[in-house]
């Protein structure tokens, strides 16, 4: 009897113990669930209510949403190196890494519906790029050779955005993807350093520094979109995987 008994304990404590994993794993890989990120829902053409929820949904996204297959964006890991061959300048950035989109102020919201295009407007206050650097060639019109740590500040970039949609139909449910985009921006202020130039030649480094930073705008203007490329393209790899889980009947008041 007490044997039988000392099976049952054992045979009931498996149970829970296997029962309990299956939970915790169920849990784990559970459907994100649009309530608990508690987004303010507008009407589509409705732009100032808009402007208001995608500033508060900007600390939400900034910081990532795993269970979404959203990467953080602050601090922003650049997934490949970007390759800039511009002007007479061949440079390859390696590991980068963008802070501050969290701190973006969203300054526009146009969402035509007739059309499928949402227009953003936003400014970047302060964006700060580091990364590893191997350049060969010139820049305006003076040579430069270098590998090393490259880190870039940028003050009040504007940003402008026209997004082309797609939108569909699943489970009875209004969805869209992201087709297309464009966009272009503007630099308030650049500031640029680069080690070991000129391969540690401190006095030919400087005067190659000296005149990227006293011609900060025409650098951006050269060499800046290689490097807003692949920021764009992040964000929106981002923004698409949410909206494939995020009917517009559950995040607007436009559809029902």
């Amino acid at each position: 009897m007490r044997l039988l008994i000392f099976l049952i304990f054992i045979t009931s404590q498996i149970t829970y113990i296997f029962t309990s994993s299956l939970c915790s794993c169920e849990n784990r890989y559970a459907s994100p669930r649009l309530e608990d990120l508690h987004l303010d829902k507008c009407r589509l053409e409705d732009s100032a209510c808009m402007v208001n929820a995608f500033q508060k949904g900007v600390a939400t996204f900034s910081k990532g949403l795993p269970e979404w297959g959203v990467a953080a964006m602050d601090v922003m890991e650049f997934d490949e190196p970007v390759q800039i061959d511009i002007a007479g300048l061949s440079l390859c950035f390696n590991d980068g890494r963008l802070k501050g989109l969290e701190n973006i102020i969203i300054k526009n919201i146009e969402w035509d519906a007739n059309n499928h295009t949402i227009y953003v407007e936003y400014n970047a206050p302060s964006l700060v790029l580091t990364g590893k650097y191997l350049a060969d060639g010139q820049v305006l019109l003076l040579p430069i050779v270098g590998d090393g740590d490259m880190k870039v500040k940028l003050k009040n970039t504007d940003v402008n955005v026209l997004i082309f949609l797609d939108v569909y139909k699943r489970s009875d449910k209004t969805y869209v993807s992201i087709k297309n985009y464009k966009y272009d921006f503007n630099v308030g202020l650049g500031r640029y350093n680069l080690t070991n130039l000129f391969n540690g030649d401190k006095e030919l480094g400087n005067t190659v520094l000296k005149l990227m930073n006293d011609n900060w705008q025409q650098i951006a203007l050269q060499f800046a979109r290689p490097v807003m490329d692949t920021v764009a393209n992040q964000i929106f790899r981002n923004v698409d995987r949410f909206l494939a889980y995020a009917p517009l009947e559950d995040i607007s008041l436009s559809f029902k």
